[in-house]
C-alpha cells in the first residue's frame, strides 16, 4: 500500500513539474512574440482607442480637464487657461461652446492618462485687419518643418539613435515605439532591488563583470540645469574648451539632443538657455570664458543673438 501511494506521488510529482515546463514554455513564447510583434497589446490598444474621441459642444464643457504642468504645456499656456477663462468670465465673456469626451476617454484622463489631440509643433499670435492683410505674426519655435517628411534623415536617425536605436533596425517594424523592453526591464530589476534593499547585491554583480574601466563619476545637481553646468566644467577638465560654444534652447530638448552630438565632433560646450535667456548657473561660466570664444552658435534662439550679439563699432574718427 505505501508502495502503490509513492508511486502515485512520484507521478502527480511528474505531472505537476510538466505543467509547470509547458505552462512556462508557453508563457515564454507568448512574451517573445509580444516583444518582436506588439500583436496583442495592438490588438488591446485599438479597441480602446476606437472609443476615444471628443467634439465641439455647446456650452462649458463637464468633461474637459486642463494640464497643471509640463513643458509644451506651459509653453503653449495651456496650463493657463483656468485663470485666463475665469478672469474673461468675470469681465461678462461666456464659454459659447467646449470640447465634449467621449466616455472612454474621461474614464483615461480620470486614471491621469494624457488625452488625444493634434499637437501643434508651433503656436503664436497672429493679427490680421479687415482686408486680411497681416499685421502682425510672431510664433514659437521659429523654426519647425511643415511635416514628418521634412525632418532631414541625419536628424531624425540621431534622434532615433539616442531615444531607442532598435527602431534603426527594419527587422523591428512591428515593435512598440513607445516601449524599450530591455530598459523597462532593467528598471524594473533596479526598483525591486531598491525596494528590497538588495542595492549592494546588484554592485557586486557589476563588480563581477570585470568592465575595463578606471573610474565612475556621477555629475548631479538639484535639478536638470545645474546638473548641465556641472557636466560642463567636468568636459572642461577633460578636454572640452570654449573655444567653440553653443547655445540651444533648454524648452526644447529634442533641439538641445541634436546639437550634442555637433558640438561633441569639434570638443565644444553647449550651453541651455530657458525664456530665451542662458539658466543662471550657466551664465556665470560662460560670462566667466567670453574671451575664450572663437565661434559662437545659436541654435533655436534668433532672438538670443541679436541680443548678445552687437555689430563692431566703428573706428572712432581721426
Amino acid at each position: 500500500m505505501q508502495k502503490h501511494n509513492r508511486v502515485i506521488h512520484r507521478l502527480l510529482l511528474v505531472y505537476i513539474i510538466g505543467a509547470l515546463l509547458a505552462i512556462g514554455f508557453v508563457v515564454t513564447k507568448l512574451v517573445r512574440d509580444e516583444v518582436k510583434t506588439s500583436k496583442y497589446q495592438a490588438h488591446y490598444l485599438s479597441a480602446i482607442s476606437e472609443q476615444l474621441s471628443f467634439k465641439l459642444a455647446p456650452g462649458p464643457s463637464s468633461s474637459i480637464r486642463y494640464p497643471q504642468y509640463g513643458p509644451y504645456d506651459e509653453r503653449l499656456g495651456y496650463t493657463l487657461l483656468p485663470d485666463v477663462i475665469e478672469r474673461l468670465e468675470k469681465s461678462g465673456f461666456s464659454i459659447s461652446s467646449q470640447a465634449a469626451f467621449s466616455p472612454m476617454m474621461d474614464q483615461l484622463a480620470d486614471y491621469g492618462l494624457f488625452t488625444i489631440y493634434h499637437e501643434k509643433t508651433q503656436a503664436g499670435l497672429r493679427i490680421t485687419d479687415k482686408a486680411d492683410q497681416v499685421v502682425f505674426n510672431a510664433v514659437y519655435p521659429t523654426y519647425g518643418y511643415p511635416n514628418f517628411q521634412a525632418i532631414p534623415p541625419l536628424v531624425l536617425n540621431t534622434l532615433l539613435f539616442i531615444e531607442n536605436r532598435e527602431l534603426l533596425n527594419e527587422e523591428n517594424s512591428t515593435v512598440n515605439p513607445a516601449i524599450e523592453w530591455d530598459r523597462l526591464g532593467f528598471a524594473g530589476l533596479q526598483l525591486m532591488a531598491h525596494k528590497l534593499g538588495a542595492t549592494s547585491a546588484l554592485v557586486v554583480g557589476l563588480k563581477d563583470l570585470q568592465l575595463s574601466v578606471d573610474q565612475v563619476e556621477t555629475q548631479a545637481g538639484d535639478d536638470a540645469f545645474e546638473t548641465a553646468a556641472l557636466v560642463v566644467q567636468y568636459a572642461v577638465t577633460h578636454g572640452a574648451d570654449f573655444t567653440h560654444t553653443a547655445i540651444v534652447t533648454g524648452d526644447n530638448f529634442p533641439d538641445a539632443l541634436v546639437a550634442g552630438s555637433y558640438l561633441a565632433l569639434d570638443k565644444g560646450v553647449l550651453i541651455f538657455a530657458v525664456g530665451g535667456q542662458p539658466v543662471p548657473s550657466l551664465r556665470s561660466i560662460l560670462d566667466a570664458n567670453l574671451s575664450d570664444i572663437r565661434t559662437l552658435d545659436f541654435i533655436a534662439l534668433p532672438g538670443l543673438a541679436r541680443q548678445i550679439v552687437r555689430p563692431p563699432r566703428p573706428p572712432p574718427r581721426p
